[in-house]
């Protein structure tokens, strides 16, 4: 094998390792946001951030997010973000709201 085919092959190779480690990470990434989307909404910490943004967002009540902030990458997640919407709704909040709320 000439010393270029066995560079293209390996470097073939080599994209094809990354694109199948890349699948599995994002596999474990949805399986880190559906049990969120299973255990947060029971959280206690979470209900007591619901529970202040009834009325305008506080940094005191935006502090009680940061400890989520790993789930940040689930809000990509369609069926997530329409998860946390819906367990935002009688707060008259969405994601939206409270990002600018509380980043502001």
């Amino acid at each position: 094998m000439n010393p270029r085919r066995g560079f293209i092959i390996g470097l073939a190779a080599t994209a094809l390792i990354l694109m199948l480690s890349a699948s599995t990470v994002s596999a474990v990434d949805t399986a880190m946001c559906e049990q969120a989307g299973r255990d947060l909404p029971n959280n206690p910490d979470i209900k007591a951030f619901k529970d202040c943004a009834y009325s305008t967002l506080t940094p005191r009540c935006c502090r009680k997010l940061l400890p989520f902030a790993k789930y940040y990458d689930c809000l990509d997640v369609p069926t997530y973000r329409d998860q946390v919407n819906n367990f935002l709704k009688d707060t008259k909040k969405t994601i939206d709201n409270v990002m600018d709320e509380c980043a502001g």
